[in-house]
């Protein structure tokens, strides 16, 4: 579980400089300069939509396209004890654990590995949700962190999402995955290692930069073996590699877990649009001819019947149904699309005006058909 709010850049800059271990005056300027450089806000175009209430939102990352295939190498492997304890753990009783967690987390999988290679980010970051929460999107631990992140309200907060009495952006997977890349943008910034930053994420930075300095060493592995990190933080780096190793090699430890026939699960068929003011969720309702339900579905940080009043200049997502006559069936069943294809007629007449693209919306069907 997250645990420790965000430090401010400077608050970090001089604990480092107070450190007499591997980081000297001129290593502390450049990472601060690094992160100055390298820290990025999510900011989407925007394009004019069919609903007069606020723009769409274009979305890069919510694709089945593989090819966005990004990113920073990740976690060095390891083969020790406690990797071997959690891989053995997760296989027992004919890999149920881990088949379990697997299948929690595969509705979610293509969305959250997408949007983490959309920031340039390695895409098993996917794996640290699976441990934090299931995937479990409304979670909440006793020390009140919350969503398939684990944040805290005060860190959440930090990273752009909104957070009171009316509305959780911790539980939207979408909103929050974009925050939590930027807090890893952050962490991997200032220790330089996927190790020492998920350590971080987990205790805290301030708690690894103290560990850093009492044992005089940067590496995790030395950091772990010393004891100097606390048992939840040791086991969190062999967690994720094991489970990691699980699921690439599913065959090889018998584990089942299917792949969803829509790889963008909720999502697909979905879009966002960009709201300047507060709006009733029934007239939104009514104006898209959408159940109420299905928006709230959609948007679980909605806890009343109102979208977010925002600031000037800001804007608040919301994410709604596409009308039936725009959605895409072409990851449909092979079968699903065959029963359609045979129930269209053999023959158009083309009218006045018409083109491929206006015939096949018409018909519900991808214009590849």
């Amino acid at each position: 579980m997250h645990k420790m709010k965000k430090i401010t850049l400077f608050g970090l800059i001089l604990s480092l400089l107070g450190s007499q271990t591997a980081f000297s005056g001129d290593e502390a300027d450049n990472l601060a300069l690094t992160m100055l450089l390298k820290k990025k806000s999510f900011s989407p175009k925007y394009a004019k939509t069919h609903i007069d209430i606020g723009e769409t939102v274009e979305e890069p990352y919510i694709t089945e396209d593989t090819s966005l295939e990004l990113g920073k190498s990740f976690l060095k492997p390891i083969f020790d004890s406690q990797y071997n304890y959690w891989k053995k753990y997760y296989l027992k009783n004919k890999g149920f654990r881990a088949e379990s967690l697997l299948r929690k987390g595969s509705k979610y999988k293509q969305v959250v590995e997408n949007i983490f290679m959309y920031h340039n980010l390695p895409k098993e970051l996917y794996y640290v949700g699976l441990i934090e929460s299931r995937y479990e999107l409304n979670i909440k631990s006793p020390a009140g962190a919350r969503g398939p992140w684990q944040f805290l309200a005060s860190t959440g907060r930090e990273y752009g999402l909104i957070i009171n009495r009316y509305y959780d952006e911790r539980t939207n997977l979408i909103k929050s995955t974009h925050a939590a890349a930027e807090y890893f943008k952050d962490l991997y910034n200032i220790f330089g290692s996927w190790e020492l930053a998920l350590s971080a994420y987990n205790a805290g930075e301030y708690g690894i930069i103290r560990r850093i300095r009492k044992a005089g060493t940067r590496s995790f592995h030395q950091l772990a073996k010393k004891r100097v990190l606390p048992k939840e933080t040791r086991n969190y780096i062999p967690k994720i590699l094991a489970l990691s190793e699980i699921d690439k090699r599913r065959s090889k430890y018998g584990i089942n877990v299917k792949k969803p026939v829509h790889p963008l699960g909720k999502y697909e068929n979905t879009y966002v649009i960009a709201l300047k003011k507060s709006h009733k969720l029934r007239k939104i309702s009514k104006k898209i001819g959408v159940d109420i339900k299905e928006i709230r579905k959609l948007n679980p940080e909605l806890r009343g019947y109102y979208t977010p009043a925002v600031k000037s200049g800001k804007v608040y997502h919301l994410r709604l149904p596409r009308p039936r006559n725009q959605r895409v069936i072409a990851s449909a069943p092979v079968k699903s699309l065959k029963k359609v294809i045979r129930n269209l007629p053999k023959y158009h007449k083309v009218q006045a005006g018409e083109n491929l693209s206006t015939i096949a919306r018409k018909y519900e069907i991808p214009l590849a058909q």
